[in-house]
């Protein structure tokens, strides 16, 4: 799950703002803008952006918003186990493969 600060409240396409996320997920890959996000998964209010991930996956993302941290929490889809948790500043990277 992909989250920023009150993202039930804000329009991740504009808090987030330059940010990017490059994404490998199995052998797919691509590189999204904010306002290519909504289609790599689906909205969770109070949570973020739910993004279904192959068992193989690669994620590099940096946080260009200098007022919201960035967040990425993965989880295992059958048991709920939280298995991955990082959070960036304005700046900051989130680098994750598995």
């Amino acid at each position: 799950m992909l989250s920023c600060d009150e993202w039930f409240e804000r329009d991740f396409n504009v808090e987030l703002g330059s940010t990017e996320l490059e994404i490998r997920n199995g052998t797919d890959y691509s590189m999204y803008k904010s306002f290519d996000l909504y289609r790599l998964g689906r909205e969770q209010p109070g949570e973020g952006l739910i993004i279904p991930l192959n068992p193989t996956f690669e994620i590099n993302a940096q946080n260009s918003s200098d007022s919201l941290t960035l967040r990425v929490k993965i989880r295992e889809t059958s048991t709920g186990k939280g298995i991955y948790t990082k959070s960036a500043a304005q700046y900051g990277v989130i680098r994750v493969n598995r």
